[in-house]
């Protein structure tokens, strides 16, 4: 009788544990909290940053075609000054496209960045396309074509220092140039169009779609979240031409806006939009939601929330303090400022691939050979 009581109490406790660990889990996803985080992603950060790199374009698009009618250097220098605020418009709505494995929305489909902000661009194929062919607006979908659009190619046609740009916009071969910018921008303009009216159907089903499972909203919005910093910051913006992937070997051309030489001010705005999206001071933020579990940092003990905004915060001061010269002779020069900043990330990215996502319990959709 004895040994039944304890045999009793002890299944009572193990019941009473798995209740507590139940409720545990459940302040965590709590579904009305999880669903207003959801709204305000989609409605106040995912489509308004999608429609204001819309409206770039259009005046971007606006600005050069005011340029190819007269090609003046007054105009050219109305162009570029447009480019620049798309491109760093961009920087604002390209983490809610998320990464190669880790798509969220339209973007499943529409593939915007392929479209968009594929770096470096293949000058060659340009330069003989420019000057020696026609090329039909419809082989700019297929993928060998990636390279010769969006705004890396933009950054070639109108900032290469090897020829004269205004003179290529004006001469023998002005048709051509015009006819591929103007393609580029219908381009990019018709896929951002196709994800603005993609969120704006699949808005309800996104927010209702509260499910902590891989396939639920919000852990979709981690995974965008962690690759998108991961390969299209960290790897792509710096760790790439820096080669931290390549055994030491360094591609100082591989930079984003290598021609422009807008490198640092396009990193500086992405991975400020990253720190926006955490923070959010305007609704409820994903700070605000790990903030709420009360997990520690494994690194310093201080709420995991806080010690991320701390890091964060961290790598933003970083890449202000890069010097303002272009990307292409820092890396050249081994410059230790791109290396500080690199290191920095590192930290960040481990840390939410071993503590935040696991933090909500979520899973990591996407696979990775760097190793962290």
């Amino acid at each position: 009788m004895k040994v039944l009581k304890i045999l009793t109490s002890a299944l009572l406790l193990v019941l009473m544990l798995s209740c507590a660990s139940e409720a545990t889990k459940e302040e965590k996803v709590d579904e009305k909290q999880m669903e207003l985080f959801l709204t305000n992603m989609v409605d106040v950060n995912i489509i308004p940053a999608f429609t204001n790199f819309g409206t770039e374009l259009s005046k971007l698009n606006t600005s050069f075609t005011t340029f190819s009618t007269a090609s003046t250097k007054e105009n050219l220098a109305a162009v570029k000054a447009q480019y620049i605020n798309t491109a760093i418009a961009w920087q604002k709505a390209g983490l809610y496209e998320g990464g190669s494995g880790t798509r969220v929305g339209p973007s499943v489909v529409t593939y915007l960045n392929r479209f968009v902000n594929v770096f470096p661009t293949d000058k060659q194929t340009i330069d003989e396309l420019v000057g020696l062919q026609e090329k039909d607006d419809s082989n700019y979908s297929l993928s060998s074509n990636f390279k010769i659009q969006g705004l890396a190619a933009l950054d070639l046609l109108f900032y290469d220092s090897s020829v004269d740009v205004l003179a290529e916009f004006s001469g023998e071969n002005k048709n051509k140039r015009v006819g591929h910018v103007t393609a580029i921008l219908a381009k990019m303009i018709e896929k951002n169009n196709d994800v603005v009216s993609g969120w704006k159907k699949e808005r309800a089903s996104f927010i209702s779609n509260t499910s902590m499972a891989a396939n639920g909203s919000f852990n979709k919005i981690l995974n965008a979240f962690s690759e998108y910093y991961e390969q299209k910051i960290r790897k792509a913006k710096l760790g790439g031409p820096l080669g931290k992937f390549t055994q030491g070997q360094e591609y100082p051309k591989d930079i984003e806006a290598l021609y422009s030489k807008q490198s640092k001010k396009l990193l500086v705005a992405a991975h400020l939009a990253i720190l926006n999206f955490y923070e959010n001071g305007k609704a409820l933020s994903l700070k605000t939601l790990l903030k709420q579990t009360a997990v520690k940092s494994k690194i310093s003990g201080k709420l995991l929330s806080d010690e991320l905004s701390d890091k964060l915060n961290a790598v933003q001061t970083k890449l202000v303090a890069i010097p303002a010269t272009d990307f292409e002779t820092l890396v050249k020069k081994k410059d230790p400022s791109l290396n500080q900043a690199y290191t920095s990330f590192v930290t960040v990215v481990a840390m939410i691939k071993s503590e935040v996502i696991p933090a909500f319990e979520g899973t990591i959709n996407y696979v990775d050979s760097d190793g962290d």
